[in-house]
């Protein structure tokens, strides 16, 4: 067990004042992290040295942007030396300080690098948050509007049939073009699941969710499926694609169930 060590003060200063060369400012710790970031057009990019939960002389080093489909990045998910190593283990101050700067390093060498990669989605295809927010403000006259546009009966399974081969009929279209049509879909889907089963739109964050459906108080992101619904069928081309192993279909049929 290594002996109690100022920590903050010596990750201020071997690692901290390295990258402050890069524009990270320290932004405080909590009981397990140590936290950086700088400012990126319009995204926090962040680096963290987190101690292990249960070992207190392991250490780890993580990259996070919160931008689509990244995650938390560590040097094992994209440097090869690295692939096996997730925690530093040392002993002693010497040691310590020496990882410090190995981290410093790998900020150097392939973090910097790799957090401008995790400036775009890494998956270009999603539900944007511009998108979730237009569901939520306009879902009344979206509904008004596509009642007329769309004549089927907007109720159980067989309306959301009728939404899932709309949403397959135009899946070889640019994702750009289908982004309001997808979100008509949402707003016939939520139209649907309040008819059938109860439920609120709300929006938390920059996403919309729709809450508090049937007795168990379900939660789901309409948006979010009805992209992934017309990305599945966007990928695939052909006209083997089923419609019942779409997200929308699966989760209304669980909450029908439990309802």
């Amino acid at each position: 067990m290594a002996k109690k060590l100022n920590k903050t003060k010596l990750i201020k200063k071997y690692f901290g004042d390295v990258i402050k060369e890069y524009g990270f400012e320290y932004s405080g710790a909590d009981a397990w992290t140590w936290n950086f970031f700088r400012q990126k057009e319009n995204v926090k990019q962040k680096i963290i040295i987190m101690r292990h939960r249960f070992f207190a002389d392991q250490i780890k080093l993580i990259f996070f942007t919160g931008v689509y489909r990244w995650g938390d990045q560590e040097p094992h998910d994209f440097i090869e030396k690295y692939k096996d190593k997730e925690f530093w283990i040392y002993e002693t101050e010497e040691e310590y300080i020496g990882i410090l700067q190995e981290f410093a390093g790998i900020v150097r060498d392939y973090g910097l690098e790799r957090l401008e990669e995790m400036l775009v989605p890494s998956d270009p295809i999603f539900a944007t948050p511009e998108m979730h927010q237009y569901l939520y403000e306009n879902y009344e006259p979206l509904i008004a509007e596509a009642d007329t546009k769309y004549d089927f009966e907007k109720t159980g399974e067989e309306g959301i049939e009728k939404i899932l081969k709309l949403i397959y009929q135009r899946k070889n279209e640019d994702f750009n073009e289908v982004k309001p049509f997808l979100i008509e879909m949402s707003a016939l889907y939520v139209k649907i699941i309040i008819n059938d089963i109860g439920g609120k739109l709300i929006m938390e964050g920059n996403k919309c969710f729709l809450k508090d459906i049937g007795k168990n108080k379900r939660f789901i992101l309409p948006m979010l499926y009805s992209v992934e619904t017309w990305k599945m069928y966007h990928k695939t081309k052909n006209t083997n694609s089923k419609i019942s192993e779409s997200i929308l279909l699966i989760k209304y049929r669980q909450m029908k169930e439990e309802y």
